[in-house]
């Protein structure tokens, strides 16, 4: 299989799971990777998943027991600050914490997964982006609650993009052409035919992002599309169904 590799990413095969690492984060003893379905063809839901994050916990050396799983996103602008992993969490779509040793993890295949850090404060962030929630500019609320929160300064942060649908990929209709172009400044689009557009929306991602006040310095896209990867990524529009692959963010303790 090809090797998914680049200056921002690297690329870890093992026997019993693949997954991507971003070493920036690494420096400062923070975990930042992205389970992907890899050769295995794991998923990180459904009956498999706790043998699954039990193999990736061991494989990157922490607490299983510490894992923090969202039971339900719901495609919101919703962010929710973990203070204790033991904590059963619901009905939102972003994880934030300042505790060495919890990982935070979402789920996507398609959507875009976001890892933010705050190298000053030590405070990290899993933003999970669909379409729906990058137009209620979840990733502004997740800055602004890490300031709120934890007097993060938004300069300071450290923020990776994760695979996810790219452009060529994401074919969309005016019921969500149209949201993007009211809430978004520069949203690139290209006509296809009888209606429907391809939109790309990590270049919104972007444009929050840089409004927020982070330094375009300090955004690491993986420029990896999970579509066009579909045989090593799970994707919803390269046939994954409802299998997942699981974005996790960790300060080692």
């Amino acid at each position: 299989m090809k090797d998914l590799s680049n200056q921002k990413v690297q690329h870890i095969l093992t026997e019993r799971l693949d997954y991507l690492r971003f070493p920036v984060f690494e420096e400062f003893g923070v975990i930042a990777i992205d389970a992907i379905k890899g050769r295995q063809n794991l998923s990180y839901v459904g009956s498999g998943e706790d043998d699954n994050f039990r193999a990736l916990c061991a494989e990157l050396d922490i607490d299983y027991e510490k894992l923090v799983r969202i039971d339900k996103q719901i495609h919101s602008n919703i962010c929710c600050r973990v203070d204790d992993f033991r904590a059963k969490l619901t009905d939102c779509d972003c994880l934030i914490t300042n505790t060495p040793g919890v990982s935070l993890v979402t789920r996507e295949a398609d959507c875009i997964p976001i890892l933010i850090f705050d190298p000053v404060h030590h405070v990290i962030a899993n933003v999970h982006s669909g379409w729906r929630g990058t137009v209620k500019h979840i990733v502004k609320n997740a800055v602004a609650t890490m300031e709120r929160e934890y007097e993060s300064l938004p300069r300071d942060l450290i923020v990776a993009l994760l695979p996810s649908i790219g452009m060529d990929h994401f074919v969309v209709r005016d019921d969500v052409r149209l949201p993007f172009l009211q809430e978004f400044e520069n949203v690139p689009i290209k006509v296809i035919n009888n209606g429907e557009y391809l939109l790309d929306a990590v270049s919104c991602v972007k444009e929050d992002l840089m409004k927020a006040g982070v330094l375009a310095q300090n955004v690491y896209d993986s420029d990896i599309c999970a579509t066009c990867e579909a045989d090593q990524i799970n994707s919803c529009r390269g046939g994954a169904g409802t299998m997942r692959n699981a974005a996790l963010i960790c300060i080692k303790d």
